[in-house]
């Protein structure tokens, strides 16, 4: 069973974001970090004048979020905008949280209870991939270095510009990482064993729509219309996401993270063709299902599909120096319990070893 919260306002349109002004009122701030700065994407948001945070945000620690918060505290805009990718925007969305909380991010954990935010949230995406725009959830290192996550009603924004203008200039290896990793939000939301009709219907739209815009992207960086397309279809799988969970892949890259510190993208496109050939034999008509959404009827195979789209991207990013103690170690901590148990095959107190042998074998 999944609850819907209904959405919150949404501009979609190459350009939406040169409306934002206007739709805002009273002190907003804009948080960013260094690397939206260097690829001149502030630059397109200069008529609004608004004070501006850059921060230095790689994957998002504890540090970042309570230092944010403890600015939020003391300036209380009205209004943030998160300008970046799913870092920057999950650092947006718990600080507000944490700001009118008395307690630092560090003590929050699962879905324990998040006080409401001290200000309302406004997220434009520069990139198409993570979805956290829309969904109730943040991802964060805590203090140990774990890569954790928080999930509560206060987390979801109040309005989301998707604009493709600021996805311009991603360069070839992060737009396919980006597009893989809505493809894999999509199949494994889809594959949840949570997932209902209504659902679906967001994970397949997300398939149909990265598997048509994402090969025309990577061909063509600057092709705008396929650059909005999988900004849609991002944020469609990041609301499959949000209503049925993430499954093996997004805990084998919480896992690859916790350890090497690699990117959680990175970490999810890794892990993907093991989630599927894990589960596969337990849903071959619901994977069939997807691979038909994502391939347009090409193919009846989810692996070929997978591939199909991925042969596009070129060589990949993978997570580094993982062992076999250390990754069984680390698939294991509580915060990815659930996410091991949400899959047609759950990963069983028995079969840890099998799945980090699949795992280990698939990193190159």
């Amino acid at each position: 069973m999944t609850a819907f919260r209904g959405l919150p306002p949404i501009i979609s349109a190459p350009g939406a974001a040169n409306t934002l002004p206007d739709k805002l009122s009273g002190e907003i701030l804009l948080v960013t970090d260094a690397g939206v700065v260097e690829a001149g994407l502030l630059a397109k948001l200069s008529h609004s004048n608004w004070p501006t945070l850059v921060q230095d945000i790689g994957e998002p620690t504890h540090e970042m979020i309570d230092e944010l918060a403890d600015y939020l505290r003391q300036h209380t805009p009205d209004w943030v905008v998160g300008l970046g990718g799913g870092s920057v925007l999950d650092v947006v969305k718990l600080a507000s949280c944490v700001a009118s909380g008395g307690h630092p991010c560090s003590d929050l954990t699962g879905e324990a209870p998040l006080p409401a935010p001290l200000c309302q949230r406004a997220l434009l995406p520069t990139t198409a991939g993570s979805g956290s725009e829309a969904t109730r959830t943040a991802v964060f290192k805590d203090s140990k270095g774990r890569k954790t996550w928080v999930q509560g009603e206060h987390l979801g924004c109040e309005m989301v510009v998707l604009d493709g203008e600021f996805t311009v200039g991603l360069p070839h290896q992060l737009s396919a990482l980006s597009g893989l990793n809505t493809v894999a939000n999509a199949l494994e939301a889809f594959l949840s064993p949570r997932c209902c009709e209504f659902a679906s219907s967001f994970c397949l739209q997300a398939l149909n729509l990265a598997g048509l815009h994402l090969p025309l992207m990577l061909a063509n960086l600057e092709d705008r219309k396929a650059r909005q397309g999988m900004l849609i279809a991002s944020f469609f799988a990041g609301v499959g996401l949000d209503l049925c969970g993430g499954g093996i892949a997004h805990a084998a890259a919480h896992a690859a993270s916790t350890i090497t510190g690699c990117n959680h993208s990175v970490g999810v496109v890794w892990a993907t063709p093991v989630s599927i050939y894990w589960s596969l034999p337990n849903a071959p008509e619901r994977y069939a299902r997807a691979a038909r959404a994502l391939a347009f009827d090409s193919y009846s195979s989810i692996m070929q599909a997978w591939r199909g789209v991925e042969q596009h991207c070129g060589e990949l990013p993978q997570p580094s120096g993982l062992t076999e103690v250390e990754l069984k170690a680390a698939l294991q901590l509580p915060e990815n319990a659930s996410m091991l148990r949400n899959n047609p095959h759950p990963v069983g107190p028995g079969e840890f070893d099998e799945m980090v042998e699949l795992l280990l074998v698939h990193t190159d």
